[in-house]
């Protein structure tokens, strides 16, 4: 398992809908919506909030595409067990 973190800027994707998964993402600050077929689903902000899991969980492609809606930093993890992170890691994510 590896870890970055990543400073993203506004509008710029984290994760685009239809690529093949390569790990997750926790929300360190900022905020980003999350899109599915052109549809806004939700906006993350609380720092904490996982996302891009379920390609991996599912090992399918990515279901949505996640934007930054202004300056955003998150943290990468490059790993195949999210189950093992979250027990190892249980206040990183909420």
């Amino acid at each position: 398992m590896t870890e970055e973190i990543l400073n993203i800027s506004t509008g710029e994707a984290i994760i685009t809908q239809g690529e093949e998964a390569n790990g997750f993402y926790i929300l360190h600050s900022g905020k980003v919506e999350v899109i599915k077929d052109g549809v806004l689903l939700s906006v993350l902000q609380q720092p904490g909030s996982l996302f891009g899991e379920m390609g991996g969980i599912i090992n399918k492609p990515r279901t949505c595409t996640v934007r930054a809606k202004g300056p955003t930093k998150v943290i990468h993890v490059m790993t195949t067990n999210l189950k093992e992170f979250i027990q190892k890691n249980p206040d990183t994510v909420t």
